[in-house]
């Protein structure tokens, strides 16, 4: 008995030196659960402004009318006017006829032609009285332009108007005409009043070009009373007046 019991003591402490010896037990430790990745950051963009999350719908580009420069490109020079065309020359009235004698017995007289050829051919009859030549002028019978012979100036051609009162202007625009088509063009050069030591109102209009050795010169001029009413009751009277000087 007491031999059973020694042996159960030894049995015990050989049991518990053994737990003794044993190393403890120690748990592995449990891996974390990685942390969930951050969202990745949106693609750089070239604008600094925040995308919206719908992209938007680009507006419509308008159209270019045609003919007009695109957008951004300035707009070239405007297409330059057409030129006006000249002014023509009367081809009825009293500017007319005073342009007849002035182009066809004026301008070559004073070139060496001679009256008693030139006269007849531009429908001027001679009055024998005084050898000058004379024409109708249209309207009436007083009304008439009077071609006087060359006297030492060879050079110039004098012509006497009467015209009905008060209408010098379809006379003077015609000769104004005349001289803007003429080569050389001649210059309005003088346009001027003066009641001259005779009494009679004179108002000039000379159209001219002028050379260093030539000139050609164009005038006509209206006659009338310091009181600006007509020489005579029943028409106006004007001269006029073609020179060509060369040098000699």
């Amino acid at each position: 008995m007491r031999t059973a019991y020694l042996s159960l003591i030894v049995a015990a402490g050989l049991a518990g030196s053994a737990y003794a010896q044993a190393p403890a037990v120690t748990a592995a430790p449990s891996t974390p659960t990685p942390a969930a990745a951050p969202p990745s950051a949106p693609a750089p963009t070239t604008s600094s402004a925040p995308l919206s999350q719908t992209s938007p719908v680009p507006a419509a580009v308008p159209a270019t009318p045609a003919g007009a420069a695109p957008q951004g490109v300035p707009p070239g020079p405007a297409p330059a006017a057409e030129a006006a065309p000249p002014p023509a020359l009367p081809t009825s009235g009293d500017g007319a006829v005073v342009l007849n004698v002035l182009e066809k017995v004026c301008v070559p007289l004073v070139r060496g032609g001679k009256l008693e050829q030139l006269a007849p051919a531009a429908g001027l009859k001679k009055n024998r009285r005084d050898d000058t030549w004379v024409g109708p002028l249209g309207g009436d019978r007083a009304y008439t332009v009077t071609v006087f012979p060359q006297g030492v100036n060879k050079d110039v051609c004098l012509a006497e108007v009467h015209f009905a009162v008060g209408q010098d202007e379809p006379i003077v625009k015609a000769i104004n005409v005349w001289s803007f088509l003429h080569k050389p063009e001649l210059i309005l050069q003088a346009n001027y009043v003066a009641v001259d030591a005779d009494g009679v109102k004179r108002v000039r209009k000379s159209w001219e070009h002028l050379e260093s050795n030539a000139s050609t010169a164009v005038n006509f001029t209206t006659w009338r009373k310091p009181d600006d009413s007509p020489l005579n009751k029943g028409y106006d009277t004007g001269q006029l007046f073609y020179q060509e000087r060369t040098g000699q």
